[in-house]
């Protein structure tokens, strides 16, 4: 079995992508995926070999920055791009005769007429999969014309796809009211495990790593971890305000973004403040396993978007597989609900006083603090497998 995706953005640091990917390969013998993706030239020079994926570059009409594009012509542009991209790989994906194309961004959309057409001709089945909620992400919502394009989009074109695969139910909820669509599939963004032990990929220098060992916090302090990007956007400057106070506590920022000099700047200024850059998707449980709380916290004055509200993201499921009780913010509409529901962790109010408070709470009584979540948070994780939801999405597929 062949699976072709298709991306109009590079796949750098898709982990979800080589997720699918692995599942699809132990699926069945002999299954592989090919991806088309804008990429850049580094990845060129150095692609990843592995045996379950193959890459192959898109290329655009012009690589020119719409930011140096007066306003009448960016649409022009960026529609000539979108069309250049997937013109010059279609007759390649008729030719290999894929049994499932991915289509990941909402722009490849305008083309699913044309791929229906591999439906008609070998019965090809057609999967669409946003990452996120497309038409609420917060830099979706500061472009009308783009938004309302999307819309339009995804409103008309849907029910041409097999099924549409989601990343949580609050999504799925979204497009099932506004579109009218019933073929939905929800797949969260759970870490990719070789087998329930917890086990990952043999063993590495991250097999026994511990945070407190390797930063030399104290054993008597809790360690909490933020993972992800290191951004404002993501509440990352309201955490270092907030810990730089909490000197009976030690907080890990681990990650990459645009705040890493402003951490390190903040890390020699107080002592409990840690920065560990990003480590391999296929450790990172093993990292975070070593900390004692996981934080997913967006301060109110953020105002995130619906779809930042809605999401499930990979870090929350982390955190869960790692055994850690997870700190959320109220205003996380879906993780929020999870955490209470299932007893793994604690809601804080969205502002930075609120969860000052519950972070001296938490250092009060630690460790009975992160100890009574243990035995809820080993049930709920025991529920959750990439591997068996992916195959039953293909299995749905393919019957």
């Amino acid at each position: 079995m062949l699976h072709i995706h298709l991306f109009f953005t590079r796949v750098e640091n898709e982990s979800r992508l080589h997720k699918s990917a692995k599942c699809f390969h132990k699926y069945q013998a002999g299954s592989s995926s090919l991806v088309i993706a804008l990429l850049t030239s580094i990845e060129l020079r150095s692609p990843t070999p592995v045996d379950y994926l193959t890459v192959v570059p898109g290329f655009l009409f012009s690589s020119r920055s719409l930011h140096s594009v007066r306003a009448p012509f960016k649409q022009l542009l960026s529609l000539v791009n979108i069309t250049f991209f997937f013109l010059q790989q279609f007759f390649c994906i008729v030719f290999l005769r894929p049994d499932i194309v991915s289509i990941h961004n909402p722009e490849l959309l305008v083309f699913a007429p044309l791929l229906s057409l591999l439906k008609k001709l070998y019965g090809a089945k057609l999967i669409y999969e946003p990452h996120e909620l497309e038409v609420c992400k917060t830099e979706v919502q500061r472009k009308p014309v783009r938004r309302f394009m999307i819309f339009l989009l995804e409103n008309f074109l849907l029910s041409i796809f097999d099924v549409v695969v989601l990343v949580s139910d609050s999504i799925a909820e979204f497009y099932s009211d506004i579109y009218g669509i019933s073929n939905l599939f929800v797949l969260p963004n759970i870490p990719l495990l070789l087998d329930t032990s917890n086990s990952l990929f043999g063993t590495s220098l991250y097999d026994k790593f511990s945070l407190k060992d390797h930063f030399s916090i104290s054993r008597s302090i809790p360690v909490f971890i933020y993972q992800g990007l290191l951004s404002q956007s993501r509440g990352v400057r309201d955490l270092i305000d907030v810990f730089s106070s909490q000197t009976s506590s030690a907080l890990v920022l681990m990650g990459y973004g645009p705040m890493e000099e402003e951490i390190l700047v903040a890390t020699q200024k107080f002592s409990n403040l840690f920065f560990l850059p990003a480590v391999p998707p296929e450790y990172i449980v093993s990292v975070t396993a070593s900390a004692d709380f996981g934080l997913f916290y967006i301060p109110a004055s953020l105002n995130p978007s619906r779809s930042y509200k809605y999401s499930m993201p990979n870090k929350f499921f982390e955190y869960l597989l790692s055994g850690l009780p997870i700190i959320c913010s109220s205003n996380l509409k879906d993780v929020s609900s999870l955490v209470c529901k299932q007893s793994i962790g604690c809601i804080v109010r969205p502002d930075n006083v609120s969860l000052s408070s519950l972070i001296s709470q938490i250092c009060a009584h630690y460790p009975d603090s992160k100890d009574m979540y243990s035995t809820s948070i080993r049930k709920c994780s025991d529920s959750y497998s990439y591997q068996y939801l992916y195959n039953t999405l293909i299995s749905r597929l393919v019957s």
